[in-house]
């Protein structure tokens, strides 16, 4: 095989039916197979033989490309470029089912009935919600068409792909930060209380719990989130060229509330 074939298998349950996209470096039909055969669903998060650092098998191909995909001197075919898109998706689904695992595993009730409806058990039932949200909402399975021949359809397809999945992660941090914040509110407010049921002389001590759960919650923007990962991505040494822009994220995710 003159170069590595990077796939992704989106596998996106709308209802009861199974909408399978996918998309395949070097074929347009076919399976998708991620670097030691990773696999992929949004519904499920299941990711197979999850690759360590599934970025670093081909940085040396493809280095860190400008907009013009040149790397000293060196111009690179987009067939190259799609192995560094595709890469960038298995690292964003990964990250993704990371984040979902970590929202999942936070109870959002109370122990006791009466504090239902406090303010940080309601934070953690609306992040439990979309967090569901954001894993069940139905992918754009519109095939795009590429101008130039198959590598340009691929890139195409790649990129809508990455739309996806980096608005999913975006999100889905976003949950998680505000999740964080509710737990912190649960932690002071036990601390508060120490196993008693709040009384007057606690009122002081959970109107300040109050207030710095909604300050923090505050902080939490898609401005913030979006620097953040930013960050993250680059002292990871990651790909990012091509990461839609935070007015693009913030589009798709509006057109799926």
């Amino acid at each position: 095989m003159p170069y590595a074939i990077y796939a992704v298998w989106l596998q996106i349950s709308l209802m009861t039916n199974f909408v399978v996209h996918t998309l395949q470096l070097g074929r347009v039909h076919g399976e998708y197979e991620l670097p030691n055969g990773t696999s992929a669903n949004f519904a499920s998060l299941q990711l197979h033989n999850q690759p360590q650092n599934t970025n670093m098998g081909i940085r040396h191909v493809v280095g860190n490309f400008n907009s013009n995909h040149t790397i000293s001197g060196y111009v690179a075919d987009v067939g190259e470029v799609n192995d560094a898109r595709a890469t960038r998706v298995a690292d964003l689904l990964s990250d993704f089912r990371a984040l979902q695992h970590s929202i999942a595993s936070v109870s959002s009730d109370p122990p006791n009935p009466d504090d239902f409806y406090t303010e940080g058990y309601a934070a953690l039932r609306q992040c439990a919600v979309d967090g569901q949200h954001v894993l069940n909402v139905a992918a754009d399975t519109r095939v795009p068409t590429g101008r130039g021949g198959q590598a340009e359809q691929e890139k195409a397809e790649l990129t809508q792909v990455l739309l996806d999945s980096f608005s999913r992660r975006h999100e889905a941090q976003k949950i998680c930060m505000r999740q964080s914040a509710a737990m912190r509110w649960v932690a002071w407010r036990d601390g508060v209380l120490l196993g008693m049921r709040p009384d007057p002389s606690h009122v002081p001590a959970l109107v300040s719990c109050d207030q710095a759960l909604r300050a923090e919650l505050a902080t939490v923007t898609d401005e913030n989130i979006y620097n953040l990962m930013r960050n993250s991505d680059y002292t990871m040494g990651r790909w990012t060229d091509e990461d839609p822009s935070l007015r693009n994220v913030q589009r798709w995710l509006r057109s799926r509330r």
